[in-house]
């Protein structure tokens, strides 16, 4: 998995986020904020990066990211709906390495 590659990765309470992989390890993936990530470039000062697991992070999909991101917000807004969209639309999503 190359360092530097975007990813779309779901957080606690599926929260869909975007990226940059730092290093796999083990059944799990670090990854850093861009602002991070472009700092270590820059300046070479290592990124503050969290593990998530490997069943959690795949392939950018900018597309994805937004309507995931709009069902997050509805579901964060008390709507029920939100959580069903949001089960849908994270199945869509491609596993990241594969």
């Amino acid at each position: 998995m190359p360092r530097g590659d975007i990813v779309l990765a779901k957080a606690s309470g599926g929260e869909p986020i975007v990226r940059r992989v730092w290093v796999e390890e083990g059944g799990k993936i670090a990854v850093a904020h861009e602002d991070y990530y472009k700092r270590w470039q820059q300046q070479r000062v290592e990124p503050w990066t969290f593990a998530i697991d490997k069943a959690d992070v795949f392939k950018h999909d900018d597309r994805l990211f937004q309507a995931l991101e709009a069902a997050y917000k509805q579901k964060r807004k008390g709507d029920a709906a939100g959580d069903g969209q949001l089960t849908k639309l994270w199945s869509q999503a491609k596993p990241y390495g594969q």
